[in-house]
């Protein structure tokens, strides 16, 4: 299955940029954008039926603008840094501010800060080197049972 991607440099969404394996060899696909939580037509209609599980990451909206000016900088949307700034402030402040003011909380399963986030991924983590150790654990002993 094909995908649109962004790339901040295009300044397009490209349609096909991402392929994604057939869905019984793909269990979860990560998806990240602004407009996938956007409660108004046609996004709520287009995008959220494709989504079995809706997080929202929260972010103070001036360290999306420092890490989106420094993004769009470095992509060479913007010739200096201030440009970028003010191209923030003109163009993805109102993105957000549409986004927040348009978001029902009630239909997401996670509404996270960055720091219930950071909690989540350490917790993630740890779960995915449990699990790994537990299944070396079992090769582990099925070799020993194949080699008696």
């Amino acid at each position: 299955m094909a995908a649109p991607g962004w790339d901040h440099a295009l300044k397009d969404p490209s349609p096909g940029a991402a392929a994604l394996p057939p869905a019984r060899a793909c269990r979860v696909a990560l998806v990240e954008g602004l407009y996938l939580l956007l409660e108004l037509s046609p996004w709520r209609e287009a995008v959220t039926p494709w989504f079995a599980l809706r997080t929202l990451l929260r972010c103070p909206l001036d360290e999306c603008r420092r890490r989106g000016a420094r993004r769009n900088w470095a992509a060479g949307i913007c010739a200096t840094l201030p440009a970028s700034e003010a191209r923030w402030d003109e163009n993805d402040t109102p993105n957000s501010e549409l986004l927040l003011q348009n978001l029902d909380t009630a239909r997401l399963d996670f509404d996270l800060s960055q720091e219930d986030a950071a909690a989540v991924a350490e917790a993630a983590c740890k779960a995915a080197e449990t699990a790994a150790s537990e299944e070396t654990a079992c090769d582990d002993t099925a070799a020993e049972g194949a080699a008696v």
